[in-house]
């Protein structure tokens, strides 16, 4: 019987200069998860089961057609974590080196223009790496071309941040037999209880941070799943037609972004007066971890400029009663993005190529 203690992840920091191309030997990242689920690695299967006449109801023909992989993961979220998922997602970073010693990095995170070559020819595609994943002690397997389908960051009372990613990939998968899991390299936690929580009208953020119970940041993209497996995009196994075709691209259609947050209810009404008034304002998060150097430490900081309150369930936490704020997320003219992200930690860079 194996134990879940087998179970690893590997990921790089760089991407793959190509869709197509493994770089796998710079997975040099490890970090533990929550959970021990492994890749979904799923088939497409077509059979005859829909011709008649052949005396029976049962197919006598099932040819496998493609595969698809999807990964889900949970973490404790480190500023390492959290600059790889956030750069991987988004598509575009700037990072700053701020100083120190150990120097300090500040990475800047925007959306990548859709309407722009991206690092492969398309804007819609999002840069890729290779994962590499040990299922047991005698399994290992690659997976080259996953991207981050959608990352969710939530910070809960006096706990750890959490990170959560969803991933999807080529299909294609490689025995992995031989690769070397690098030791661990998790980086520096973050706790919810460094959270200043601002929000209010643009100008005019107040600190509502000890009335913060819970919150949640989720960005997520769609996908044109099938558009990606284009002619001659070749096979599971190069030159194997029947191990089933793999994608080529895989390039989204739609982004989304959202932020819930539950806050103890306050004796006015300024909550349901920012929905009923459809009034628009900001929110700021910002969440500190430990030291870098005497000056910086790590860092990570979201900041929302144009939010609307859709609802505000009431809920009651024993004999106190809490507001659950849902908001819907506009575009920023200003920042050209939806959003700002930032995260301050130790590492040099993101998204430089294989």
């Amino acid at each position: 019987m194996e134990s879940v203690v087998q179970i690893q992840w590997a990921y790089p920091l760089k991407r793959q200069s190509a869709y197509a191309t493994e770089n796998s030997a710079d997975a040099t990242q490890s970090h533990p998860f929550e959970g021990a689920d492994i890749a979904d690695h799923v088939p497409n299967m077509s059979d005859n089961a829909n011709m008649f006449g052949k005396g029976h109801e049962f197919a006598t023909r099932n040819e496998l057609l493609s595969w698809d992989v999807t990964f889900k993961r949970s973490f404790q979220a480190t500023t390492k974590i959290l600059g790889w998922a956030l750069a991987f997602h988004c598509g575009k970073v700037v990072t700053t080196a701020l100083g120190g010693t150990p120097c300090a990095y500040q990475h800047v995170f925007d959306y990548q223009d859709p309407m722009g070559s991206g690092y492969y020819g398309s804007g819609r595609q999002q840069p890729v790496a290779t994962i590499v994943e040990r299922v047991t002690s005698g399994l290992t397997r690659k997976f080259p071309s996953c991207q981050v389908k959608a990352i969710e960051i939530t910070g809960t009372g006096n706990e750890w941040i959490k990170l959560a990613v969803d991933m999807q990939g080529s299909g294609k998968k490689v025995d992995g037999t031989g690769f070397s899991f690098p030791a661990g390299t998790e980086g520096a936690l973050l706790r919810n209880a460094s959270l200043l929580f601002q929000t209010g009208v643009s100008g005019a953020l107040a600190d509502k941070s000890c009335d913060v119970k819970s919150w949640r940041f989720r960005s997520e993209y769609a996908y044109f799943d099938t558009q990606g497996y284009c002619p001659g995009s070749g096979y599971n196994v190069s030159g194997d037609p029947t191990s089933g075709q793999v994608r080529s691209k895989l390039e989204f259609s739609k982004r989304a972004v959202l932020l819930e947050f539950v806050v103890n209810a306050t004796s006015d009404n300024t909550l349901f007066t920012r929905l009923e008034g459809s009034v628009e304002t900001s929110a700021l998060l910002n969440i500190e971890g430990s030291a870098i150097n005497a000056t910086f430490n790590n860092e990570l900081e979201i900041s929302i400029t144009r939010i609307k309150y859709k609802a505000v369930p009431i809920g009651t936490d024993g004999d106190q009663i809490t507001y659950q704020v849902q908001t819907v997320v506009f575009y920023d003219s200003d920042i050209s993005n939806p959003f700002k992200l930032t995260v301050v930690n130790s590492d040099a860079a993101y998204l430089a190529s294989s």
